[in-house]
């Protein structure tokens, strides 16, 4: 939710009003470089990994939790307990697709 706000509030400080699905998909893009321009390839690893198998990666712990606290990585829980996968804005780039 706090994604979808800071998304909004970026088009709407550059001025484009109506807010149209074609400026919120330029935002949602300008944000995933934003955020992808951060990353090292130790996380691009743990990220590529988490998106393969919705689980931590052994012996990664440290890069998972700190991915995970920046948001690159949610949690979510079902019937069968908690999993993982890669924050949507970072799913939709090439190198982290799972």
């Amino acid at each position: 939710m706090r994604q979808l706000f800071l998304l909004v509030r970026s088009a709407l400080d550059r001025g484009e009003l109506p807010l149209t699905e074609d400026i919120l998909d330029r935002a949602v893009k300008r944000q995933a470089i934003d955020i992808r321009l951060g990353l090292t390839s130790r996380h691009r690893a743990v990220l590529e990994s988490v998106a393969l198998t919705k689980q931590m990666p052994d012996g990664e712990e440290e890069v998972f939790f700190t991915l995970l606290r920046d948001f690159f990585i949610l949690t979510y829980e079902d019937d069968g307990g908690p999993w993982y996968d890669v924050n949507p804005l970072l799913g939709s780039l090439p190198e982290v697709a799972g």
